[in-house]
């Protein structure tokens, strides 16, 4: 690789973590300015050695935009029939959690287990705000096996605690099995599947705010636009989102005194959202831009309208 391109890849690094990092500083948060510009150049570098260094060991160059076509085909060889994004289950949750908030004015969300196992031993006084909806694993289960009950399901993901929602009484009855990225990785070189060597395969299940469920934020922004696509015009959303359980616990006790003012806490117990979660293969910092990247590809519909055609795009 030239290495003007590489100069300039890593001064766009730095420049976009300032920008991050100056953001959070405004905003009195941990990790700053400097500590944003060196793990936004750290991370580029990895990307730009991980580039050159496979193109080096299978003589061919990696496009990561393929990867997620590549794992798909991966694990269909693995023979699993059909392969659906969780991020259709994020839609289903947005729409009725979004109808839920204006009904009762206060939740707390509750995709993430830990978070909801967090406030159920921590804030017991805050237990009966905790939104009634399932998380998107869930709820995509329970959609796939109204269309076929003898579907056995594996959910697929970065969770760990996702190992201990499918015991409780809510999950068990619709997901079999909850393996981590990291697991699937192990069945891939089990069989000697080499994912770089597969065909692309298409994913086209979720819309933009389904997908970005994955990262912090995500959820608040999707509950939104719930509200906004359910014509809930006189319905003000104040929303905090918790990065990370130390801000998850910052939030719950303020609002647990009654110095929050907000309606809706988006509450994420790894730093990053879910894209941060231990069983990733990788366990860096995750990037925003990414995920949302991804989402844009289904930018032009919206929550109802992939709800609407759900089971189509399943079958």
């Amino acid at each position: 690789m030239d290495i003007l391109i590489v100069a300039a890849r890593l001064l766009l690094a730095a420049f976009l973590g300032a920008i991050i990092g100056i953001e959070r500083e405004i905003k009195k948060r941990a990790a700053g300015f400097r500590t944003h510009i060196i793990v936004s150049v750290g991370a580029c570098l990895i990307m730009l050695i991980g580039i050159d260094g496979f193109e080096e060991l299978y003589g061919k160059s990696w496009d990561a935009s393929r990867l997620a076509g590549q794992v798909i085909s991966g694990i269909k060889h693995l023979g699993f029939y059909n392969v659906v994004e969780a991020a259709l289950g994020a839609d289903i949750v947005a729409d009725a959690e979004s109808r839920e908030l204006v009904k009762e004015g206060f939740l707390t969300s509750s995709c993430c287990p830990a978070f909801v196992s967090y406030i159920e031993k921590n804030f017991p006084n805050l237990s009966p705000h905790i939104s009634t909806n399932v998380s998107p694993m869930v709820a995509i289960s329970r959609y796939i096996k109204q269309l076929d009950e003898t579907a056995k399901i594996v959910f697929i993901g970065p969770c760990t605690a996702k190992k201990a929602e499918i015991q409780l009484d809510k999950a068990k009855k619709y997901v079999d099995v909850a393996m981590t990225f990291e697991e699937l990785q192990s069945l891939f070189d089990s069989r000697d599947i080499e994912i770089a060597e597969l065909d692309e395969e298409e994913l086209d299940n979720a819309s933009y705010f389904g997908r970005i469920f994955a990262r912090c934020g995500g959820l608040a922004e999707a509950v939104a636009e719930g509200i906004k696509e359910h014509g809930d015009t006189e319905f003000e959303l104040k929303a905090v989102s918790c990065d990370g359980i130390e801000e998850c616990k910052i939030a719950l006790l303020k609002k647990s005194k009654g110095v929050l003012d907000a309606n809706f806490i988006e509450g994420m117990a790894c730093v990053g959202g879910c894209v941060g979660g231990a069983g990733c293969l990788t366990h860096g910092p995750r990037n925003k831009i990414q995920v949302d990247k991804h989402g844009k590809e289904a930018i032009d519909r919206t929550i109802s309208e992939t709800i609407k055609d759900a089971a189509d795009s399943i079958l």
